[in-house]
């Protein structure tokens, strides 16, 4: 205990109250009074694993934050909006934490995401880190992608996408989605992940819109999202406390497929 709390900065006997502890919830493994890490943490927690989550859970204390303020949103219907705000340090964890969100996930995506044969130009609405994008653009050696997000998104996740060794194939352009125009029949493919919960039934209409100014005949339109729930019961039970979150952290709240597809409907699309 007291060698790990030499290289942690804390107190001995705090610390030598907490071993058991992390001991008991398969963090560490405890050989008598000495302790080493577990295979849980070597793999979730070591920052030099390709499976860490730290960054999440470090922003994990600004999100509980909000959490601690969902009274003032029932009181008030007002939602707290999440991007509105946050300082510097909050905007770096943010950006590395949305990233860390998508450790194993990249390949997933990419290969569920439908690009056209001979696609060479992609848009990805609110792709911060880049990530998806990346992903996309090595399974598609052809294609290009322009990374679309607000300025100070861009300014925080550039260091992280730069670390991606990618180029001029994936690139970076600061600006408002619900505000901005996105061209007319500049892109065979446009991306939005995740984002789609930030914004009301109405802006997501607009958006889909202007997307599908912005596709090239024979583009495809691809949301990728949190589903509603779909009922009751427990099994319902992440998706809903998800559609509570997003409302209180973000203005808006989780979509089904139906309400996604109708989107696409009115702009012309064929889901």
């Amino acid at each position: 205990a007291e060698k790990i709390a030499a290289g942690c900065g804390t107190h001995p006997d705090s610390t030598a109250k907490l071993l058991p502890a992390l001991a008991s919830s398969g963090y560490l493994r405890a050989r008598g009074d000495q302790y080493e890490l577990s295979p849980l943490s070597r793999k979730w927690l070591v920052t030099t694993s390709p499976h860490a989550v730290n960054d999440k859970l470090l922003l994990q204390f600004y999100e509980l934050g909000l959490m601690q303020r969902a009274d003032e949103y029932l009181r008030s219907g007002k939602p707290l909006d999440f991007h509105t705000g946050m300082s510097d340090d909050v905007w770096d964890s943010y950006q590395r934490g949305m990233k860390c969100l998508t450790t194993g996930q990249t390949g997933m995506v990419a290969k569920a995401v439908p690009v056209p044969e001979g696609a060479t130009d992609m848009l990805d609405i609110g792709g911060s880190h880049g990530a998806y994008s990346v992903e996309l653009c090595r399974r598609h050696p052809a294609l290009r992608a322009v990374v679309f997000d607000l300025p100070d998104a861009v300014r925080h996740a550039a260091p992280l996408l730069a670390e991606e060794g990618m180029g001029d194939r994936v690139r970076h352009q600061a600006g408002n989605a619900l505000t901005d125009d996105f061209g007319e029949a500049c892109y065979d493919a446009v991306v939005i992940i995740g984002v789609a919960h930030h914004f009301s039934d109405e802006q997501n209409r607009e958006l889909t819109a202007k997307v599908a100014r912005a596709l090239r005949p024979g583009g495809v339109y691809t949301v990728a999202e949190f589903p509603a729930a779909s009922g009751g019961g427990r099994t319902q039970q992440l998706a809903a406390l998800r559609d509570f979150y997003f409302a209180l952290a973000s203005e808006s709240g989780t979509w089904s497929p139906a309400q996604i597809a109708s989107w696409q409907r009115a702009a012309g699309l064929r889901p």
